[in-house]
């Protein structure tokens, strides 16, 4: 059987809140301390949500998106954009990874005039 290709894997689709209600993963290791949730709930107010959930079709697990999805239901959100993957338990908990822990660094040149 032919593998489909991570992009084309992917459909994006608006769910209702009710339905990621216990998909999160038992495994999931990321925390946020109260700072960055404060600031994740500003830009959420501000912005809304412009990055989608990340849940595996397969296990039906939230891999990305667990602090973005509590602060969209304390904001009175009904529903999100979830973007489905299909991914084997590896690359699952790959993935997940990689979504919480793979960032840039500040260029401080270029970002002290934007303050």
């Amino acid at each position: 059987m032919k593998r489909s290709s991570p992009i084309t894997a992917i459909k994006w689709v608006a769910v209702s809140l009710e339905k990621l209600d216990g998909k999160r993963a038992k495994w999931n290791a990321n925390r946020v301390d109260g700072a960055s949730r404060n600031a994740l709930m500003a830009s959420l107010g501000r912005f809304g949500q412009v990055e989608n959930l990340v849940v595996n079709r397969r296990t039906n697990t939230i891999l990305g998106g667990n602090h973005r999805l509590d602060e969209l239901r304390a904001l009175g959100a009904k529903s999100a954009v979830v973007a489905f993957v299909d991914l084997d338990g590896p690359d699952e908990k790959a993935l997940s990874l990689a979504l919480n822990k793979i960032h840039g660094e500040w260029d401080w040149s270029k970002l002290t005039p934007l303050l």
